[in-house]
C-alpha cells in the first residue's frame, strides 16, 4: 500500500506542477496583453497629442490660406463684374447707335 500512497501522491504533486504551470502561462499572457494594451494605448495618446499640436501650428496657416482665396475669389468677381458692365455698356451704345440709323432708313 505504501506504493499506492507513493504513486497517487507523485500523480497528485504532477498535477498540481502541470495546474501551476499552465496558470503561469496564462497569467503571463494575460500580464503580457495588459502591457501591450497600456502601451498601444500609451501611444495613441501620444500621436493624438502630437497630433493636436500640428493642427494648432497649421490652423493660422490655414486661415491666412482661406484668407488668402476669398481675396482672391472676391477680386475676380469684381474684375469679371467690370467686364461685364464694360460689355453691357458697349453693346447698349452700339444699340442706341443702330436705332437712330434704322429710324433714318424707315425700317
Amino acid at each position: 500500500m505504501s506504493k499506492l500512497r507513493l504513486f497517487f501522491a507523485m500523480l497528485l504533486l504532477a498535477l498540481v506542477a502541470a495546474a501551476g504551470a499552465i496558470l503561469g502561462i496564462v497569467l503571463g499572457l494575460l500580464l503580457a496583453r495588459r502591457e501591450t494594451r497600456e502601451e498601444i494605448l500609451a501611444r495613441v495618446r501620444d500621436l493624438e497629442e502630437k497630433l493636436r499640436g500640428q493642427i494648432e501650428e497649421a490652423k493660422p496657416k490655414i486661415s491666412q490660406s482661406v484668407e488668402k482665396g476669398r481675396k482672391a475669389a472676391i477680386s475676380g468677381l469684381e474684375k469679371a463684374e467690370e467686364k461685364v458692365d464694360e460689355y453691357a455698356d458697349a453693346l447698349q451704345a452700339s444699340l442706341q447707335t443702330e436705332e437712330p440709323s434704322q429710324q433714318a432708313t424707315g425700317q
